[in-house]
């Protein structure tokens, strides 16, 4: 057999024929068997249920400094094109009961619309311009992206988990409902539900959800996604299979 060695950092390459030498045998047709990980989503299907429900834990309250004076703003004008889609976002949001329409508010917030991969629009309130002037600062620290880039490397195999509406599927009381309040070309809306825009949000939501995967060696909430490190794939179905019974029961929803 011939082996040829060159200079540098080079890609290794085998030819066929050192495939028999080397014992590498490519006879027949392998495929990973993934009837568990089958198995496991169908057991937990509702967590795939498109139907955003609030989750099983107390309302979330935002706090804010009372000595700011509530600040209301008027819808603004929005391209004719994104009109209709933005019209559909705001209906699918108040059939989600994440969104109330309200006649009177003390803070109006206007929205700003953002077009996704899909053509559909997602809005979210520039609350930057209004409630954050007053809310109060939540400190609970995010995780640092070196930190769980070191933690990937331990693990040999991966799972990430992508939370449906993330910060949407947190209730909040009444009062920090009214906060939220935005402004649209279709009215004035209460969101029930925590809204992405509000400068506390992150880390109300990654308290919330360390929380939930407290003492899960090797899992890592991170903004919307729940990151899995395992050495091998009978662990990573454990540990998916206890993060998915964590998420039932308390009724959180993932995109499938």
């Amino acid at each position: 057999m011939v082996a040829v060695v060159v200079k540098g950092q080079r890609c290794n390459l085998v030819g066929r024929n050192w495939f028999k030498p080397l014992g590498i045998n490519l006879d027949g047709i392998y495929q990973l068997n993934l009837s568990p990980l089958h198995q496991l989503v169908d057991e937990y299907a509702d967590l795939f249920s498109r139907k955003i429900i609030a989750v099983k834990t107390p309302p979330v309250t935002l706090h804010v400094d009372g000595s700011v004076p509530p600040i209301q703003m008027s819808a603004r004008r929005v391209p004719f094109a994104l009109k209709d889609r933005i019209s559909q976002e705001i209906d699918r949001l108040v059939e989600q009961d994440i969104l109330d329409p309200v006649q009177h508010a003390e803070w109006t917030t206007p929205i700003v619309p953002t077009i996704k991969g899909d053509g559909s629009v997602s809005i979210c309130g520039d609350y930057k311009c209004t409630v954050s002037k007053a809310l109060q600062k939540d400190l609970y620290q995010i995780p640092v992206v070196n930190d769980v880039l070191s933690m990937l490397k331990k693990g040999k195999i991966f799972a990430k988990l992508d939370l449906a509406q993330a910060y949407q599927q947190l209730p909040v009381d009444e009062a920090s409902a009214k906060l939220q309040t935005i402004i649209t070309h279709k009215g004035a809306f209460k969101p029930t539900k925590l809204q992405f825009g509000i400068a506390s949000a992150p880390g109300i939501f990654q308290r919330f959800m360390d929380t939930v995967f407290a003492n899960l060696k090797w899992v890592v909430p991170y903004f919307d996604d729940v990151l899995i490190v395992a050495e091998s794939t009978m662990e990573l179905l454990e540990v998916l299979n206890e993060v998915s019974n964590r998420l039932h029961r308390i009724g959180m929803r993932l995109k499938r």
